[in-house]
């Protein structure tokens, strides 16, 4: 009986930690995918590249439709610090802290929080299944970006979620973190910076 509870409390570990993972598939075709993308990035760029540009910082630029079909570009948040949280309708983390991630859209602060999803990607549901979804709840400040092509997701390689990234004012990467930050998180990262 203990073994059969050792062998239990083992099992339901290994499923805590892996519950917002992509499943292994997937992520082994996405990060074939990434290797051959960041190959064929590396010969294209490689001979333009001057000493200058390999100091300066990766800027994130998009161009996503929220889940009402209007336009958001990253060029709006200009002179902004930005948050973004890549996340899935399928991981419990998210589900669990969509009512938080709500919350800090909400507050007047120094950075805006954006969520974005890729329809179609990662196990997520699709476009139009995602929307029917999302709406039942009534949440009324959380931005919902949709990343179609999951541009995002591979840039950043994502391989669980919720992924937090910062930007600063200028649209440049000044953290990549797994897992679900909450706003005094937010803010003593953005503070430090």
């Amino acid at each position: 009986m203990n073994k059969w509870i050792k062998n239990w409390m083992l099992l339901s570990s290994c499923f805590l930690l892996g519950a917002c993972s992509m499943p292994m598939n997937q992520q082994k075709k996405d990060e074939m995918k990434m290797e051959e993308k960041e190959k064929t990035t590396m010969e294209d760029t490689s001979m333009n590249m001057t000493d200058e540009d390999k100091d300066v910082s990766q800027v994130v630029n998009f161009e996503l439709k929220d889940i009402d079909g209007n336009l958001v570009k990253r060029s709006d948040f200009e002179g902004q610090k930005v948050v973004l949280k890549l996340w899935a309708s399928w991981c419990p983390i998210c589900l669990a802290t969509l009512e938080d991630s709500d919350k800090l859209a909400e507050k007047d602060t120094d950075y805006k929080f954006i969520s974005i999803v890729s329809p179609g990607h990662n196990n997520e549901k699709s476009k139009a299944d995602f929307v029917k979804w999302y709406k039942k709840f009534d949440y009324k400040h959380l931005p919902v970006l949709m990343d179609e092509q999951g541009d995002l997701i591979e840039q950043f390689n994502v391989r669980g979620y919720p992924t937090m990234i910062i930007l600063n004012e200028r649209g440049e990467i000044e953290q990549v973190l797994p897992g679900h930050l909450d706003q005094k998180g937010i803010e003593r990262l953005i503070q430090n910076k």
